[in-house]
């Protein structure tokens, strides 16, 4: 699994663009558990997002 992130910074405003993550996109994790993989459904930030 590769990976890759992208922001860009605008110095006219003081602020980011960019993904923090991504739905439909499998990505490795290592933890205390091991490496394993995960995927974040379509819409799971959506709550979060609207509030």
């Amino acid at each position: 699994m590769g990976g890759s992130s992208s922001v860009r910074p605008s110095p006219a405003t003081g602020s980011s663009a960019g993904y923090a993550s991504t739905c439909k996109r499998p990505f490795e994790v290592e933890d205390w558990l091991g490496i394993y993989t995960e995927e974040f459904a379509s819409g799971a930030f959506i709550k979060t997002l609207e509030e």
